[in-house]
């Protein structure tokens, strides 16, 4: 009866040890401190060893408990977004699990609160992307009568972004559909006599589509010896960048 209701904890712990390193690995983090958090969960919550292994794509994990008991979960991670202000208070409750040792109640309710985290409106995203693309495009030798083309599309992709993640379409289908209407819309103001060079403009939009925060990860990953979840990223992040090109390219032969 002790030694099963034992199991039952490391269980329990286990499960809350993956829901935080799942919702860290969906937030953008890197595979160390996602294998990191949940070696240091397990620990604190009693478990002699335990083994991660992460991948982009999921998270086994084997803990292991003083008697020698042993539990194993898998969890499958479908999706990513990066979202550093979830990261940021994920790491501060895997702190305050390590310190505490909170019960499993308060740690649902804690992560739900983080999931329930407030964000910002559209109108500040609508705002940024404008703001962006028009400060790359000047960046980038775009000059100012660039500038507003540049801003418009930028509004724009931001609604047709919206659009696509509210539709719960692929992501790659998405990427490749937003350079496109990007590229298009690009078209039709220099058309209208807004906006003068096509490349010029376009870099603007670009920026925002390039994944740099995965690529930049994926480099990390591989010096840190993660090289088949490096790899995974890294041929991910290019494959987005070809469809980026390839959607604004192909607006461009509008021209």
């Amino acid at each position: 009866m002790e030694r099963n209701l034992e199991i039952e904890n490391l269980e329990k712990n286990l499960s809350i040890a993956l829901d935080i390193g799942e919702q860290l690995l969906m937030s953008g983090a890197e595979i160390g401190r996602c294998e990191d958090t949940i070696s240091r969960i397990m620990s604190a919550y009693g478990a002699k060893t335990t083994h991660v292994f992460t991948v982009t794509a999921g998270i086994i994990v084997t803990a292991v408990a003083e008697d020698g008991c042993a539990v194993t979960q898998l969890r499958r991670v479908k999706s990513s977004k990066f979202n550093l202000h979830k990261m940021e208070k994920l790491n501060q409750l895997s702190r305050d699990i390590c310190k505490n040792k909170p019960t499993h109640d308060e740690v649902a309710q804690k992560l739900a609160e983080i999931d329930k985290c407030p964000t910002y409106p559209l109108y500040i995203h609508i705002i940024a992307y404008s703001f962006i693309s028009a400060a790359f495009s000047a960046f980038f030798s775009g000059g100012l009568e660039n500038m507003p083309a540049a801003a418009i599309t930028g509004a724009l992709l931001c609604l047709v972004e919206r659009m696509f993640v509210n539709l719960k379409i692929d992501s790659m289908f998405t990427t490749c559909a937003c350079s496109f209407v990007a590229g298009l819309n690009n078209v039709i103001l220099i058309k209208l006599g807004i906006g003068v060079d096509f490349a010029s403009i376009s870099i603007g939009n670009i920026m925002l589509l390039i994944p740099g925060i995965a690529m930049t990860n994926s480099i990390r990953d591989m010096f840190g010896g993660d090289f088949i979840s490096g790899t995974s990223r890294l041929f991910q992040s290019m494959t987005i960048a070809f469809l980026v090109a390839f959607g604004f390219t192909f607006a461009g032969m509008l021209l």
